[in-house]
């Protein structure tokens, strides 16, 4: 039974992706399309025991709160994730997107060739999780020659003054595994 106290199957949550896709979490944690047709890559749950019920809604409800930002192609993906992430959000998105960088960098531009093409950029990370730190990517040009992507850390005192800790990459993807080893 449900804690509405409805015995029947019924639908708890309703929620539709990014790009338009209907999606329903059900009393006993099935997650399906309209009508409860199974959703592509999503097998529909039918547990038998209370607790197996209460597992199957927890790994529901973790991802229809994030259906609005997904696209129904990547709800298989987030779906296992949520089912093995024990009701941590952050560890479902790390499941789901396991080469996905841990943050957006906004990047500002500091010089540029005569037609206004960037040659030399920079942006910040997360102060709370890399304090004082700064990623300078010198867009393919003179200063790559170690490696495009060099990380700079803030030196003491009142300006805002960088130097270079040493490390350089050749692509982004190589400077967020220095980043989280």
């Amino acid at each position: 039974m449900c804690t509405c106290g409805e015995k029947d199957p019924h639908v708890i949550m309703r929620r539709v992706t990014f790009d338009g896709a209907e999606v329903l979490l059900w009393d006993n944690g099935a997650v399906t399309g309209p009508l409860g047709y199974a959703l592509a890559g999503i097998p529909i749950a039918r547990p038998r025991t209370p607790e197996a019920v209460e597992a199957a809604r927890d790994a529901g409800r973790l991802l229809m709160d994030d259906v609005c930002l997904l696209n129904a192609d990547e709800l298989p993906a987030f779906y296992r994730a949520s089912r093995a992430a024990n009701g941590d959000r952050a560890t479902m998105w790390r499941k789901a997107r396991p080469d996905a960088p841990p943050c957006k960098l906004v990047w500002a531009t500091l010089h540029t060739d005569p037609r206004g093409i960037p040659t030399e950029r920079v942006a910040s990370l997360p102060r709370l999780k890399w304090p004082g730190l700064k990623v300078w990517d010198f867009c393919g040009g003179p200063g790559s020659a170690g490696g495009r992507y060099a990380l700079y850390s803030q030196v003491s005192g009142a300006a805002e003054t960088f130097e270079p800790t040493g490390f350089r990459f050749d692509n982004l993807k190589e400077l967020w595994k220095h980043l989280e080893s």
